[in-house]
């Protein structure tokens, strides 16, 4: 089984998530630049606090997606722990035939 970083995903997901919300193209590069630093300091931060700063800083616009895999619910229950209001969604992960 492969192990999988999921801070590593997380601020992944992150960089992203930032870099993806409707700004204009100027400012989504200087919120990129502020979230590459914010990632930096992340580093060597717990799940439960990079989860906390995540919320802290993007308030609802917070999701959380899990295919209910192995590390999708030990994220889910690390994020329960910490972040209780977090939205969650499913993501359908079967392959079509």
């Amino acid at each position: 089984m492969r192990r999988v970083d999921i801070r590593r995903v997380i601020r992944i997901f992150l960089v992203w998530l930032v870099n993806n919300l409707s700004l204009s193209e100027n400012r989504a590069r200087k919120r990129f630049s502020e979230l590459e630093r914010e990632g930096a300091h992340l580093e060597n931060k717990s799940t439960e606090d990079i989860l906390r700063w995540a919320v802290d800083r993007l308030g609802d616009r917070v999701a959380m997606g899990t295919a209910f895999g192995a590390t999708g619910l030990v994220l889910l229950d690390i994020a329960q722990k910490s972040v209780p209001d977090l939205s969650v969604f499913t993501i359908e992960s079967v392959t079509p035939r």
